[in-house]
C-alpha cells in the first residue's frame, strides 16, 4: 500500500473562516482504493513553510497531495513553495498560459497569468473533464483547494499512483471495549494483514462499539 501525506494549505482553514472538507473526503477515497493516508497537516500560506513541509513529507512518504494556494491572488504561493522545496524555480508555462487566455478571453488579467507559473521540472497531467492541468513535481501532486476541483484532480492523481483493492467489514456490539479488547488483540496477532479497529459511540443509548476489519 502506498504511503500518502495530505498537506492542506491555507490561512483560512487555520483561522476557522472555512472548514476543510477535502481531508475527510480524501481519507475515505484513499482507503477505498487501498492507499494509506498516514499524515494530514494544515499550514499557513507562506512559501518557506510550504517548502519545509513539502520537502519533509516528500522524503518520508511515497506521495504527497497538496490542497490550496494555486490561484491568482497574493497569498497563492503553493507553486513557489513547491519549487523552493526542490531547489527549483518558477517559469511561465506556455501551454497553461495559452489555455488561460483562451478560456478567459477579455476577463484575462496579469494576476490570472500568475496561475501559469509552475516549477520548471513540473509534469502537466491532463484528463477529460478538466481544462487546467494537474501539476506534479516528483512525488508531489499540487491540487486546488476548491472541493469540486480538488476531487476531479484527485482522481487523476489516483490513476498515476495506482491502487490496490481493499475489503472492509464492520459490525456493531453493545459489549464494552474492555471486554472485547483481548479478543481483538488476539485476532490482530493471528491475522496481521487485517487491520482491526474499535470505535465506541457514547452520544446515544445504548452505548455501542463499532469494530472494523480491513
Amino acid at each position: 500500500m502506498h504511503n500518502i501525506a495530505l498537506l492542506i494549505i491555507g490561512d483560512e482553514i487555520l483561522t476557522g473562516k472555512f472548514q476543510d472538507t477535502n481531508s475527510p473526503w480524501a481519507a475515505t477515497r484513499l482507503r477505498k482504493h487501498g492507499a494509506a493516508l498516514t499524515t494530514i497537516r494544515t499550514i499557513l500560506d507562506v512559501d518557506s513553510v510550504i517548502a519545509e513541509n513539502v520537502r519533509a513529507l516528500s522524503d518520508s512518504h511515497d506521495f504527497v497531495f497538496t490542497s490550496g494556494g494555486g490561484g491568482p491572488t497574493h497569498d497563492d504561493v503553493t507553486m513557489a513553495g513547491v519549487a523552493l522545496a526542490f531547489g527549483d524555480r518558477l517559469i511561465e508555462n506556455f501551454t497553461i498560459m495559452s489555455v488561460l487566455r483562451e478560456r478567459m478571453g477579455e476577463r484575462f488579467t496579469v494576476s490570472a497569468g500568475q496561475m501559469a507559473m509552475v516549477p520548471s521540472r513540473a509534469e502537466l497531467l491532463w484528463d477529460e473533464g478538466i481544462w487546467f492541468p494537474l501539476v506534479r513535481v516528483d512525488n508531489v501532486f499540487v491540487l486546488p483547494g476548491v472541493p469540486s476541483l480538488f476531487r476531479a484532480k484527485f482522481e487523476i492523481a489516483l490513476q498515476q499512483i495506482g491502487t490496490t483493492a481493499i475489503y472492509s467489514k464492520q459490525f456493531m456490539t453493545q459489549a464494552r471495549e474492555s471486554i472485547i479488547a483481548p479478543i481483538l488483540k488476539d485476532a490482530a496477532q493471528r491475522w496481521p494483514t487485517v487491520k482491526i479497529g474499535s470505535y465506541p459511540q457514547y452520544d446515544t443509548k445504548p452505548w455501542t462499539v463499532t469494530v472494523s476489519m480491513d
